[in-house]
């Protein structure tokens, strides 16, 4: 297998997957002194966080393409 520099976004995909589910078992199955409802709010505002940061990843490269089309047109 010849690797030619990018990822896949199923490789990516898999990873965001990979870490929502170790995520949640260090809240709720780790054990921890909070409560259950902190610790789901907890849970809940990083998932949060971690959507935002991938459509935020995903607006960018949008960008960085329209940047280079825009450049091979003229």
């Amino acid at each position: 297998m010849k690797y030619n520099g990018t990822i896949s976004s199923k490789l990516i995909h898999h990873e965001i997957v990979l870490l929502r589910n170790l995520t949640f078992y260090m809240i709720y199955v780790g054990g921890s002194e909070k409560s259950d409802t902190e610790m789901r709010k907890y849970y809940m505002y990083y998932m949060e966080r971690l959507e935002c940061k991938k459509l935020i990843d995903s607006d960018i490269s949008d960008r960085n393409k329209l940047v280079i089309e825009s450049k091979e047109i003229t």
